[in-house]
């Protein structure tokens, strides 16, 4: 993440499971977390700024399934529509495609900074809807750092090493002046996922 707390102290954190480190870290910065996971029964350790709800994020709302929601609709359900300088963490185990696909850009303009893994990567079966996701971050969101995460395969493709599951950071373009940047990943802010296994070496991935 970039070192910016200064927005409006409000964080959407999309998928928990069992760990809640990145959260605490956020509310001891003085953020009210919201907190969504339909696959837990709750949280492993309480926070009174913690909010969390036993709800999944889906791209287009189906009555069928109650306890999947859209992020406007969870926007909405906080009083949080038209706010902006918030920031948005999700791991939703490939869920994240349709979740952006089916959102319109006014809504990702409400977060200054967007953490997410993004999850299956190398299925060419999603390829289109990929890309239009990824343009459509682009447009709104520039990519500032990326680390690949070594708990499942990658693929070498011509020299260039595509990782299945890969953790990214966004910062909103019109908020920072961006500069080229010609190091390599993963530099000193990063560690292995799999503690056992070495890290992914991407170097100077573009």
């Amino acid at each position: 993440m970039l070192d910016n707390m200064d927005g409006s102290k409000v964080a959407y954190s999309i998928g928990i499971c069992d760990d809640v480190t990145w959260d605490s870290f956020m509310a001891e910065r003085g953020f009210d977390v919201y907190m969504y996971d339909h696959t837990i029964e709750g949280l492993p350790e309480e926070n009174p700024r913690f909010h969390w709800q036993k709800i999944g994020l889906g791209g287009i709302y189906d009555e069928q399934h109650p306890e999947l929601r859209t992020l406007p609709m969870l926007l909405e359900d906080n009083g949080h529509l038209g706010q902006k300088h918030m920031i948005l963490k999700m791991d939703i185990e490939g869920a994240e495609w349709s979740c952006f696909s089916n959102l319109e850009e006014a809504y990702l303009e409400q977060f200054d900074q967007i953490l997410l893994e993004l999850h299956d990567m190398n299925d060419l079966s999603r390829h289109d809807e990929m890309l239009e996701v990824l343009a459509k971050l682009n447009k709104t969101h520039q990519l500032v750092h990326i680390h690949g995460n070594n708990c499942d395969v990658y693929t070498m493709v011509k020299g260039m090493v595509m990782p299945n599951f890969i953790e990214v950071t966004y910062l909103k373009r019109d908020l920072y002046d961006f500069e080229e940047w010609d190091g390599c990943f993963p530099d000193e802010l990063d560690f292995a996922n799999n503690q056992l296994w070495p890290d992914i070496f991407l170097g100077r991935w573009k």
